[in-house]
């Protein structure tokens, strides 16, 4: 009976762990794939091979291990056929690499496919270009990008060497025009080998917002996201330094052989650059936030009842925690000590904040940075890089490590986008939306097929907490450190914020938001490594803003 029993979990086992390798073919390597199949095979056998009694002849014996040995890998061969022709039939199709000579080997039907279809549009919501396709000589379409302050939103596209990434990447099938319009027409242009046209994608982003932000970070390495306070849309998403991807287009054609050479030339070059040009600051880079995370802290505070806005605390100019100083450098005046909660926000005070993380403990201010995302994944239209609250668990378990994260600093990383959502998430009554930056689909008649609908992502706090986060935003951009953010005639709230990073100059940060009547717009402003946040990431924000209520119904 045991024996019968661990035969069927080893049956059962070696299923499962097939069924995980052929869902999950991402997340291993070709090689992981064939030890998996090897150990299913070892278990496989061990459940089907019969025990033979001592009296069946040995002749008999081996027949049977050897028909039990084919079965198997007929099996095996069988999962692996499914696997390559249909599980990764797109992935495999997609391969290239280069040889000796420079030219380049790819599945050839892939040629056909790109060099008949003229790839669809990338548009912003107001029509100008983000990436356009542009008929050649003999019908070679060739993709372009031809205004820079947009083309890095698209990613690049460049099917005879380096593939595609973000936007071309995600929505491919549609720019193709394979997926997103009617299905029975899009299998028959395709049984038919008809000409096909690609749907064009409009996004939510405005191009002079953009390109606003594009000029205000001027040779600064920074990022800036603008985005609807209530449904997430994406309006403006700069990043500096970043790729020309015109440079890395290399397609199929009479010049094929060239653009290989001009775009693997200019791959290296962006490879070395000191600037790492190929990263989508917005959604990828992580930063020390300072004091911009302050609004987690006293969230947290505010959720776990340590505190109202009008709580006074003191503050001596200093905090001894074990054997560490934390030094105030923000006092409005030297010879004031006591300070409410939201004065405190207001004037960027680290030595309370950091008393607020100790008071809060690992597990409460853990908690709350979880729920306004750190820690996960946001969804978003292509991936973005996990904020992390620390690197080593047990950094939390020390006073010091709770002080500095309280204020900002410790071992905190965060996106723009994460600390964009997070003020979103103060003035949308506690709720996080999905960000999103494709709006509809078209096809080349400009009928709309389809549109994002905005989308709830998870709660961070209650609504009454929201809203009084929200009123201590308004008074620190009334009365604190971030009085130049006003806009006349605006209801505007904000926070600054100053990231240390060893001994090179801080980053700048800010974040915000402003509406007519009520918060409209949010914000999050990053230059790295330019100094105070009021001084340099703040102007940046009221411009991006002033421009948003003036242009966005």
């Amino acid at each position: 009976m045991i024996v019968a029993l661990s035969r069927a979990a080893a049956f059962t086992g070696a299923i499962i762990l097939l069924v995980f390798g052929m869902l999950y073919t991402e997340t291993h390597s070709d090689v992981a794939w064939l030890l998996l199949l090897l150990f299913c095979g070892i278990l496989m056998m061990y459940a089907i091979l019969p025990r033979m009694s001592d009296s069946v002849p040995h002749v008999n014996s081996t027949i049977v291990s050897i028909g039990a040995i084919c079965m198997v890998g007929f099996l095996l061969m069988t999962v692996q056929l499914v696997r390559i022709q249909i599980v990764q039939a797109d992935e495999i199709s997609q391969r290239s690499a280069s040889v000796a000579d420079g030219s380049v080997v790819q599945d050839p039907r892939n040629r056909t496919r790109d060099r008949d279809v003229a790839r669809g549009r990338i548009l912003t919501r107001d029509e100008d270009v983000v990436a356009d396709t542009v008929e050649r000589e003999g019908r070679v379409f060739e993709r372009t990008y031809p205004n820079p302050h947009l083309s890095y939103l698209a990613g690049y596209h460049s099917p005879a060497l380096f593939g595609n990434t973000q936007l071309e990447s995600v929505y491919d099938e549609t720019l193709m025009g394979r997926e997103g319009g009617n299905p029975f027409n899009e299998w028959l242009d395709q049984v038919l080998h008809r000409t096909r046209h690609g749907y064009d994608i409009q996004l939510t982003v405005d191009s002079e917002l953009q390109r606003l932000g594009y000029d205000l970070l001027g040779d600064q390495d920074g990022a800036i996201v603008v985005m609807d306070a209530e449904t997430g849309a994406i309006y403006a998403m700069v990043s500096k330094p970043h790729i020309d991807p015109n440079r890395l287009y290399a397609g199929y054609g009479p010049n094929m052989d060239q653009q290989v050479s001009e775009a693997s030339e200019y791959w290296v070059q962006v490879n070395e650059s000191e600037g790492s040009p190929l990263l989508f600051r917005p959604t990828q880079g992580l930063y020390a936030p300072g004091s911009v995370f302050k609004t987690v802290t006293a969230a947290s505070v505010l959720e776990h009842g340590l505190a109202d806005p009008s709580t006074v605390f003191r503050n001596e100019g200093a905090l001894v925690v074990g054997s560490h100083v934390i030094e105030e450098q923000n006092l409005p005046d030297d010879g004031r000590v006591s300070f409410t909660l939201s004065e405190s926000y207001g004037y960027s005070l680290n030595v309370v904040f950091a008393d607020l993380g100790i008071r809060l403990g690992r597990d409460r201010l853990s908690e709350t940075a979880r729920q306004f995302g750190f820690e996960s994944t946001i969804p978003f239209d292509f991936q973005v890089s996990q904020s992390r609250i620390s690197s080593n668990p047990e950094y939390l378990d020390a006073d010091i490590g709770l002080a500095e994260t309280g204020f900002g600093q410790g071992q905190l990383f965060a996106t723009p986008l994460q600390i964009a959502m997070t003020t979103q998430a103060v003035v949308n009554n506690g709720m996080m939306s999905e960000p999103f930056l494709m709006h509809r689909i078209r096809d080349n008649d400009g009928v709309v097929l389809s549109e994002t609908r905005p989308s709830s992502w998870q709660e961070a706090i209650d609504s009454s907490i929201a809203s009084e986060l929200q009123q201590i935003m308004i008074e620190s951009v009334e009365s604190g450190w971030a009085t130049d953010a006003q806009i006349s005639g605006a209801v505007v709230g904000g926070k600054t914020g100053t990231a240390e990073v060893g001994d090179r100059t801080p980053h700048a940060w800010y974040t915000g938001f402003a509406g007519q009547d009520e918060p409209r717009f949010v914000i999050s402003v990053i230059v790295e490594h330019g100094g105070g946040g009021g001084a340099v990431a703040l102007p940046i924000a009221r411009e991006m803003l002033v421009m948003a209520m003036d242009r966005i119904d």
